[in-house]
């Protein structure tokens, strides 16, 4: 591969994997684009090492084929549990009335509920100022008004349908999961890889968890990995908007944000003008402020910050993980098999990709804003309380953004093997999959 530093490529001379010079396999040349010699080096590193796998599937092919692969598991989990795509919210008479809610709202007492059905209340009325409305009761109001982008967006799509909220926040998390599979797809090629190396990452466990509850993890994560490109490319104004967006759609996406700042001041080890520095640094830093101002807005409506609602989810290092894993086990001892035995399972599935990720860490191409926002992000997940690993659903989402960009770190290592094993992550969904598409 042309490293960043080498000799441009004239627009005359093939390139492929084996180096500056030399024919593609199969007898094709690429050649960079005519009246660039002086190709940025993502361009030189997204031609230089494909091949014939350049001209395959393209990042938006890629995305198209992620999305064809969610709307296919959507269609199958509605044909499964029903129609109604308001199954999706998981309401229980918890939290809602059935007198009052809409008609179009599928409640089930049988479950517990799940988050879902609060994403859906704040997308009939994201700027609502009461507690209980539509027959909906939130839970945490400021935690929950906290994350606004996602019901915004769902409610901006339905037109102000309440019919329709159940069916947009499911589209939104299509759009996202594409959005997402094209931005992996991107970095993957701008580091040499297969589109499709990236983009097949999409289809990970916690984000197939995340879409099947109408959740904003996959919107968060979508916004973040675009924000991360951008970073790459030198275009740092939507770098900055698109992580605002992030951390307004969860506010763990905070990390990420940091982690660009972060890898902005390790960077500047190099030959790197201080100004350009400090530009990457305020493309991680304003959001961070924005989300801190965002804070006190919220409080101002319900008297709380959204982080001193959440301060419940946030413990000492490892002791949650611990309780929780000591839990399972015991359950297991006792003979029963669930929820102990899915537990154990997803959290044994989260384990062993996570240590792929540590193995490939070191060497890996993935750009250095994704090394620094997966070590922020460690530390953020084994701070979390029990209350963040009661079950399996806890694992997957406590550790879906580092699942993905754990992912990107091992889909780019120089090693062929570890590679490979970068499959795991679509593969590892496959049981989830039939398991949301025949249970509620």
């Amino acid at each position: 591969m042309v490293g960043p530093n080498g000799p441009a490529a004239s627009t005359d001379s093939p390139v492929s994997s084996d180096g500056p010079g030399v024919r593609a396999r199969g007898g094709a040349a690429l050649q960079l684009p005519r009246g660039d010699a002086e190709a940025t080096s993502p361009t030189r590193a997204r031609i230089a090492g494909l091949g014939r796998s350049a001209t395959l599937l393209t990042p938006m092919c890629a995305a198209l084929a992620v999305m064809f692969a969610v709307t296919g598991f959507v269609a199958l989990r509605l044909a499964g549990i029903g129609p109604n795509p308001s199954t999706f919210v998981v309401a229980t008479t918890s939290w809602v009335d059935v007198d009052k809610a809409p008609d179009s709202l599928y409640v089930d007492p049988r479950t517990s509920g799940y988050d879902g059905v609060f994403f859906y209340r704040l997308a009939l009325d994201p700027a609502t100022t009461e507690r209980t409305d539509f027959g909906v009761t939130l839970d945490l109001p400021a935690l929950r008004q906290a994350r606004i982008i996602y019901p915004s967006v769902a409610h901006l799509l339905a037109v102000g349908s309440p019919d329709l909220v159940p069916l947009m926040l499911i589209v939104v998390n299509i759009l996202a999961l594409g959005l997402l599979a094209w931005a992996l797809a991107q970095l993957a090629r701008d580091a040499g890889r297969a589109p499709i190396a990236g983009a097949a990452l999409a289809l990970g466990p916690g984000l197939l968890f995340s879409l099947s509850r109408d959740l904003c993890e996959p919107l968060a994560i979508a916004l973040v990995a675009c924000a991360i490109l951008a970073a790459t490319r030198g275009r740092l104004i939507a770098c900055g908007a698109l992580l605002i967006g992030a951390v307004l759609t969860r506010e763990t996406m905070a990390i990420w944000a940091l982690g660009v700042s972060v890898a902005a001041v390790v960077d500047a080890r190099r030959a790197v003008p201080w100004g350009r520095v400090a530009a990457r640094v305020a493309a991680g830093g304003v959001p961070l402020a924005l989300l801190l101002a965002w804070q006190f807005v919220v409080e101002s409506i319900w008297g709380q910050t959204p982080l001193a609602a959440g301060q419940r989810n946030l413990g000492y290092p490892f002791v949650g993980l611990v309780e929780s894993m000591r839990h399972d086990f015991d359950t297991l001892a006792t003979g029963r098999w669930s929820p102990g035995l899915p537990d154990v399972a997803f959290a044994v599935v989260v384990g062993v990709l996570l240590v792929i990720t540590a193995v490939a860490y070191p060497r890996s191409r993935a750009p250095l804003e994704v090394k620094c926002g997966l070590v922020l992000g460690v530390v953020l997940v084994v701070c979390q309380s029990g209350t963040m690993w009661e079950t399996w659903a806890g694992f997957l989402r406590t550790a879906s953004d580092l699942l993905v960009f754990g992912g990107l770190v091992v889909a780019l290592a120089p090693s062929a093997r570890l590679r490979q094993l970068a499959w795991l992550w679509p593969l590892s969904s496959l049981p989830l999959a039939g398991y949301l598409v025949l249970r509620p």
